[in-house]
């Protein structure tokens, strides 16, 4: 689903999409910036031919952290 700046903004209000921490000025024309933590995890999709959801693949992702001085 596309959403337009207005479109966000009424769904928001409407309490249909739920954004934690809200901030106006992350609403951009056509989406939301969003911020991450310095904990994230990347796909290692090299691992595998394919991606199945209906199986657990452990190391499929990994986990970083970014140095906190340089978040």
């Amino acid at each position: 689903m596309l959403l337009s700046d207005r479109d966000i903004r009424a769904e928001i209000e409407a309490e249909r999409v739920r954004l934690t921490p809200s901030d106006e000025t992350m609403i951009q024309p056509a989406s939301v910036d969003v911020r991450i933590d310095r904990f994230f995890r990347l796909f290692d999709n090299h691992k595998h031919a394919l991606i199945d959801p209906s199986i657990e693949q452990v190391d499929l992702t990994r986990e970083v952290a970014v140095d906190p001085d340089e978040a």
